[in-house]
């Protein structure tokens, strides 16, 4: 991954944060980067990768947009209970970060991807609905994330 690539990301990725919007991004630790999935309650739908790649307009697409409008009426009952963020770091490896974008403000929740799969942890719906759009995602780019 080249640095430049690695700033862009990192560019959008905070741009998001600081722009207003309403909804969730969540970073996904992966072993080789960290998939970012925005669902924005505006309709965006994207999928970035910290190496570069990513599909961007997924909300044009009936797939990705049932998945992340069912996401959106999850993270409600989330949203109330997260803790407020100052500063929004990568995950690391095998874990989870889901913050919430509200009218408040920035708030997160976090939590290992091993804990969430079990599906007995509190924040596991949150993880499958993410899920969902990303698999959707792929439905509509087979290759999204693979270079």
């Amino acid at each position: 991954m080249s640095q430049r690539v690695a700033e862009t990301y990192e560019a959008i990725r905070l741009g998001l944060f600081s722009s207003g919007a309403q909804g969730v991004i969540t970073d996904l630790g992966l072993p080789d980067g960290v998939a970012t999935v925005v669902t924005l309650r505006d309709g965006t739908v994207s999928l970035y990768f910290s190496n570069g790649s990513g599909l961007l307009d997924l909300g044009d697409h009936d797939g990705p947009a049932d998945r992340a409008a069912a996401l959106l009426d999850l993270c409600d009952e989330f949203a109330d209970n997260a803790i407020p963020a100052e500063d929004f770091p990568l995950p690391d490896e095998g874990t989870a970060r889901f913050y919430f974008l509200t009218n408040s403000g920035v708030g997160f929740l976090v939590a290992r991807a091993t804990d969430l799969e079990k599906g007995d942890h509190p924040l596991s719906p949150l993880f499958v609905a993410v899920h969902g759009v990303v698999t959707a995602a792929r439905r509509v780019d087979p290759g999204a994330g693979k270079n």
